[in-house]
């Protein structure tokens, strides 16, 4: 409201409107540019200055290119503890439309441990999959079939980022909420913060970020690891938060879990761009080109050997650099370094165990060299070792058209890749029909193209753990894909048969042991001492943790969770 030409007025506005208006503004010094600002006005904007409004610029208001709208959501993989947000639990070993999002604009997809958001264009936040950890933004733990609607955030959200059981979302009015597991102060809460028995406690319902937490930055983008936080500020700094095991969070080994937001001091000057969070690691790209790593290079006393995780090679530094420190004997970078052997680059991506960087320079056919390091015992960085320590080019991907920014997409033990013309091709772990191409290879190196999406442009994909989740569009030029009723009756109807054998108390055993399973994970590296790596136990806690493996070796295969190898068959119900 103004009083005369250019002159803002005290007034009693709604914080909603509050961020609108400073949505508008690129820099804080543009409130002044209207004129005489009351010391009411300069208060709030300061007050404001230290929670995250400018995160809408980047998250909310206008979109950025990686957040394409569409009109409806395609899902595949396994459909355990109702991933692919059915009602039932059967596998789709290709992509099919999850109609519950027919014709629903959506913003944006994300994918955790075992559970997914899906963000629609009108603010609705909804969340399906697992709720071991309460995910769903609920107060039970029970198994939730279908899609859950995040009633205490509707029409407010602007963005989200998923973790391994945590979920942040950023609001409209630029504040923070955030749910699910908060150990090693992921959401953000103090001691005092929390009602609950313990502070350690999940979070049932979404609770504001303290604003204080955030200590005056303005962050604008949120990478999410198991269980650490990683942001960028609007001046290009590296803030982190959570755990710091094994210098996951490049302050250093003096600390090991951070409550509050601090900077990366290493990164200090060298205007970062982008900050992607791997399990355990997270790659940084500065201004210039430079990937810079740092983060956990050891393995999990869950897992067979380095051959599944690649160990230290997903920092992609090579065997030894005297940057390295160790961690109960194994190796970490506790700060970032420049990864070296990369041209300038201009994307980066990462998965559980592997890296991606694409570089800057581009083909006249559209394509750009794309290199890879890290884990590779299931192919998930298109090349033929089982481990690459060094970047090395990846041909079957740089042969593609690949869509920059936010084109390669890395997941637990499968990756994809989304071309310029709107195809998407994937490539590692299929076991679970991750791949969507119909199989279920146990290795793919090749990245093949899901030709059960070619009536459409996927505008955006998420990659899971054992699941797959793209948004589309109609192809112009292209007849009306068809929508098969009759898979969904068929469906239904083995719904009705997984009753009738009991299917409820197999939810409710498997949910227990995954609960058990992955809150061993959340201690394994303090029980790393002495361990021996059986394949036996292998589990993950399915967000990208470095020191947590689902994948076997080569002599015990596959194995997705504590209860051995996977089953077989064409539907692998729980």
């Amino acid at each position: 409201r103004t009083k005369g030409p250019g002159m803002l007025t005290e007034a009693a506005v709604p914080d909603p409107c509050l961020a609108a208006v400073f949505a508008c503004l690129t820099r804080p010094r543009d409130i002044t540019a209207c004129g005489r600002v009351s010391k009411r006005w300069r208060r709030i904007v300061d007050e404001y200055r230290h929670t995250a409004w400018e995160g809408v610029v980047a998250c909310g208001l206008r979109a950025t290119p990686t957040e394409r709208s569409g009109t409806a959501l395609f899902v595949w993989g396994t459909g355990r503890w109702h991933m692919l947000g059915r009602l039932n639990r059967a596998d789709s070993p290709r992509p099919r439309e999850l109609k519950f999002f027919r014709d629903r604009k959506i913003r944006q997809v994300a994918c955790g441990g075992l559970c997914s958001c899906v963000l629609l264009e009108n603010g609705d936040l909804y969340v399906f999959g697992d709720n071991s950890f309460l995910q769903h933004g609920m107060a039970t733990k029970d198994v939730i079939p279908g899609c859950t609607l995040v009633t205490e955030l509707a029409g407010k959200v602007a963005r989200v980022d998923m973790g391994f059981a945590y979920i942040i979302a950023t609001l409209t009015s630029g504040r923070r909420c955030a749910w699910g597991i908060g150990e090693f102060g992921t959401l953000l809460l103090q001691p005092g913060d929390y009602t609950g028995p313990t502070w350690r406690d999940n979070s049932q319902l979404p609770r504001e970020m303290p604003p204080r937490s955030f200590g005056g930055h303005y962050v604008t983008q949120l990478s999410c690891g198991d269980t650490m936080v990683l942001g960028l500020t609007a001046q290009g700094a590296v803030v982190a938060w959570g755990s710091n095991q094994a210098g996951r969070l490049g302050i250093g080994l003096t600390q090991q879990e951070q409550f509050g937001v601090v900077e990366v001091k290493a990164l200090s000057g060298k205007s970062i761009t982008k900050v992607q969070c791997g399990g355990a690691h997270t790659l940084a790209l500065a201004a210039n080109g430079d990937v810079y790593s740092w983060g956990s290079g050891g393995v999990s006393s869950f897992t067979t050997s380095v051959a599944v995780t690649g160990g230290i090679a997903r920092l992609g530094h090579g065997i030894f650099i005297p940057e390295f420190a160790l961690v109960e004997t194994y190796p970490c970078l506790p700060f970032p370094c420049r990864v070296p052997c990369l041209p300038p680059a201009c994307d980066v991506a990462c998965g559980q165990w592997h890296s991606f960087v694409v570089a800057a320079a581009v083909r006249d056919n559209g394509t750009r060299d794309v290199y890879g390091f890290g884990g590779n015992a299931y192919g998930q960085l298109g090349l033929p070792a089982m481990a690459v320590f060094t970047p090395t080019r990846v041909p079957s991907l740089s042969d593609l058209p690949i869509r920059v920014p936010g084109g390669l997409i890395g997941g637990r033990l499968h990756s994809a890749a989304v071309t310029l013309d709107g195809m998407l091709h994937t490539l590692g772990w299929g076991e679970y029909y991750q791949l969507g191409t119909g199989s279920a290879p146990e290795r793919s190196s090749n990245p093949a193209a899901v030709t059960a999406l070619r009536p459409f442009v996927v505008e955006a994909a998420a990659v899971g753990k054992f699941h797959t989740l793209t948004v589309v569009r109609q192809r112009e030029g292209c007849q009306q894909a068809s929508r098969e009723e009759e898979d969904d009756e068929e469906d239904e109807g083995e719904q009705e048969d997984e009753n009738e054998e009991g299917s409820e108390d197999d939810d409710e055993e498997v949910e227990g042991e995954m609960q058990e399973d992955d809150m061993l994970i959340y201690y394994e590296e303090e029980e790393q001492e002495g361990a021996e790596f059986e394949f036996e136990g292998d589990t993950d806690d399915g967000s990208g943790d470095g020191d947590s493996d689902t994948g076997g070796e080569q002599e015990g295969g596959a194995a997705g969770e504590a209860q051995g190898p996977p089953p077989t068959g064409a539907n692998r119900h729980v």
